[in-house]
């Protein structure tokens, strides 16, 4: 985790350089994160948060790489019983991810102060950190850490795999330096840790940015 963290400091400051250009935009906003497939019948959406960069580099008239940097926050919440004569348990799966998009952009230049922007294109997240809660109660394992009997003294449990790869598309609109944006992700791994499970996420990620 250190070391991811570490990583996602360097890279910032590396991109920091590019400051001086309309090119280099921080962006951060709110997730709204889901699972699909063999997943519980009470699954439902869960808010989160994301932040990171991205760099605009032209390829040729109004088409642009869009590559970034992203702290993002996935999972899903959803409720499950033990038997029937147990009452309904609330579960809120939190799975944090360090997330590299590397998207193709097309700008549509209204006028001086207005740009619409259409963006797609793969991504690759990192999961590095997560766990999931309880309520009522205060039960709570952590995620990401195996363990050669799959579950330590602290609670930590192998429920996710690491690696995310997916598909992300979404439009946007410039407001001079300021850009608000919608994207959508679609995941295309198994990301869940069991042999008879198939999970993939879903993730809604609006947010505000400002080019440096």
């Amino acid at each position: 985790m250190k070391k991811i963290i570490a990583l996602f400091v360097l890279v910032t400051l590396s991109l920091s350089t590019f400051s001086q250009t309309k090119d280099l935009c921080a962006r951060g906003g709110f997730n709204l994160a889901k699972h699909r497939g063999d997943v519980y019948p009470h699954n439902a959406s869960k808010c989160g948060v994301n932040f990171g960069f991205t760099y605009d580099f032209e390829l040729f008239n109004n088409l642009y790489f869009r590559p970034g940097l992203y702290f993002t926050m996935k999972g899903t919440r959803d409720k499950i019983k033990h038997d029937n004569n147990s009452p309904w348990i609330k579960r809120y799966l939190n799975q944090n991810e360090i997330e590299f998009p590397l998207l193709i952009a097309y700008k549509i230049k209204i006028n001086s102060t207005y740009t619409i922007d259409f963006q797609a294109g793969p991504y690759c997240g990192i999961g590095f950190c997560g766990h999931q809660k309880h309520r009522p109660g205060s039960f709570k394992q952590r995620f990401f850490q195996r363990h050669n009997d799959g579950v330590d003294q602290n609670g930590s449990v192998q429920y996710f795999k690491r690696l995310d790869i997916g598909v992300n598309f979404g439009a946007g609109i410039d407001i001079s330096r300021l850009c608000v944006g919608v994207a959508y992700e679609l995941g295309f791994l198994n990301i869940g840790d069991f042999k008879e499970r198939v999970i993939k996420p879903n993730c809604l990620m609006i947010n505000l940015g400002y080019y440096l």
